[in-house]
């Protein structure tokens, strides 16, 4: 494992061009497309702001609108806060044009409007009941949880930030350095002697026995909804227990991008696994994963040597933005992105043997399976045991795949379309996972990365079950899940 370096701090100018280029800008087509507005009605660039939005919030659903108008609220308060000189003060110009965007929003007088708009807030509508409800769980989330740095980033901050998640990759070191060849030769999950403490070989997380009698959560996919994860230390009372004692919460991975708040997401989850290390766990999802690039000068093709990464999944930068922040990924510090995903585990066993992970088993190589490589490319892959679980590439692929969620019993060339690389996501059948877990001795699985509408899915008589907590993929239905010892687990509905 290697260390995060620190030389440099990323400055406020630079944060706020950022913030722009990456919400504001991509904002507007995001929501064309998540909320599907009437063709007939698409807003008109030429009509101004006030009629654009009237036009887009009669579209929305009341869910879909409140969350949208509380995002918008922000970031227009947000970018008021951000203009030169970049102090937290918000003049007479820009508090009338942020009561006139809170009129067009329809939004209540709550405390933080009427600290903002002074006076003006009593022009506002009333707080309806249900809104009301909202604002006191909020509340009652403790505060050390929440978003240390405001509206603001400096190099303050930006310090701060870094040693929060170095203690969080020391963290991690440590399980990892303790747990060096503990699955050796293993072959089947009764060989395990359970650890006193938890540990990590080779990105395979092993839980002690006494986490049989604690009371422990699964979370499938965040994907930058900072409400939803609000919602989940609600509902899991999270925060009735100590620093040792309470409540734990496994992470299945996908932290950031989709939603609006992946760099709250990412602060949150960091500041809970610092505090709360034997209590929280947080593992990798295919979107904590990053590519190598060459970079070369368009005038002369000439090579650049400094090192730059790309994210995995091409289309979503959000977290590899909230990184590149908060790991001071600058230059050559930009291998700090990939080191810290690197000391995330990609999968937890649990006591009794089930798997906790982000996508899923491999399929099975059998006769018409769609493999078109070489055989010898085939042995970074294989898995004839649960100490093969241990394989770079073998981890990698399994948060690629995902159970079929037409639950079919076998398929053929499941295989067929990988070509070495990421290629698509591999589709597993009952029989695949049946095959898994007969050669790893494990109990059964749990996992994100496919998002069933309904929040949760239970396949295969409960041999798999799949769960999405957030609201940015697949509709608004999460859930999260009560781990129950050698039985499945039980779904829980989640509401912001």
């Amino acid at each position: 494992m290697a260390t995060l370096l620190n030389n440099t701090t990323i400055g406020t100018e630079e944060w706020y061009k950022i913030q722009l280029t990456r919400h504001v800008l991509p904002q507007l087509e995001k929501d064309k497309r998540r909320f599907s507005w009437s063709k007939r009605k698409m807003p008109d660039e030429k009509n101004d702001l006030k009629q654009n939005l009237q036009t887009f919030l009669n579209h929305c659903t009341e869910a879909d609108r409140r969350r949208f108008t509380q995002e918008a609220w922000h970031q227009c308060v947000n970018y008021a806060l951000s203009d030169p000189p970049y102090e937290p003060v918000i003049d007479e110009r820009e508090r009338q044009a942020l009561f006139e965007i809170a009129q067009w929003l329809d939004l209540p007088k709550d405390d933080e409007r009427r600290q903002i708009l002074g006076p003006r807030a009593h022009s506002l509508r009333d707080l309806q009941d249900d809104e009301i409800k909202n604002v006191l769980i909020s509340n009652n989330i403790p505060q050390e949880f929440k978003t240390t740095f405001g509206n603001r980033w400096n190099e303050r901050i930006s310090q701060e930030m870094f040693a929060l998640a170095s203690r969080v990759q020391e963290q991690h070191e440590d399980v990892w350095k303790e747990g060096k060849g503990f699955l050796h030769n293993v072959q089947q999950f009764t060989q395990i002697v359970l650890p006193k403490q938890p540990i990590c070989d080779e990105g395979i997380c092993v839980l002690s026995k006494e986490y049989q009698d604690k009371e422990i959560y699964f979370i499938g996919d965040i994907h930058g909804d900072i409400d939803a994860l609000d919602a989940v230390l609600e509902c899991t009372k999270f925060s009735s227990g100590t620093d040792v004692k309470g409540p734990c919460l496994i992470f299945l991975g996908d932290y950031g991008d989709r939603g609006l708040n992946t760099m709250d997401v990412w602060i949150r989850l960091l500041q809970l696994k610092s505090k709360y290390s034997n209590r929280v766990f947080l593992l990798r999802g295919n979107h904590e994963d990053f590519f190598d690039v060459r970079l070369t000068l368009t005038e002369n093709g000439q090579e650049i040597k400094a090192p730059f990464k790309i994210p995995a999944v091409a289309k979503y930068w959000d977290t590899f933005a909230s990184l590149y922040y908060l790991l001071q990924g600058v230059g050559e510090q930009i291998s700090n992105i990939p080191t810290f995903c690197d000391a995330l585990p990609s999968m937890i066993i649990m006591p009794d043997g089930l798997l906790a992970l982000h996508g899923g088993p491999l399929p099975r190589r059998r006769k018409n399976d769609g493999w078109t490589l070489p055989e010898d490319s085939y042995k970074p892959l294989e898995v004839k045991s649960l100490f093969d679980l241990r394989k770079p590439r073998v981890q990698f692929l399994m948060r690629w795949s995902e159970p079929d969620e037409q639950e079919k019993d076998d398929f053929e060339c499941a295989w067929s379309e990988y070509k070495g690389q990421i290629g698509p996501r591999l589709t597993t059948s009952k029989a695949d996972i049946q095959e898994f877990l007969a050669k790893t001795g494990l109990l059964r699985i749990v996992h994100g990365h496919s998002h069933p509408n309904a929040g949760y899915r239970s396949l295969y008589g409960g041999l798999a079950t799949c769960l999405k907590t957030t609201r940015y993929a697949n509709g608004d239905s999460m859930a999260i899940a009560r781990y129950i010892p050698h039985e499945t687990v039980q779904p829980i509905e989640v509401k912001v």
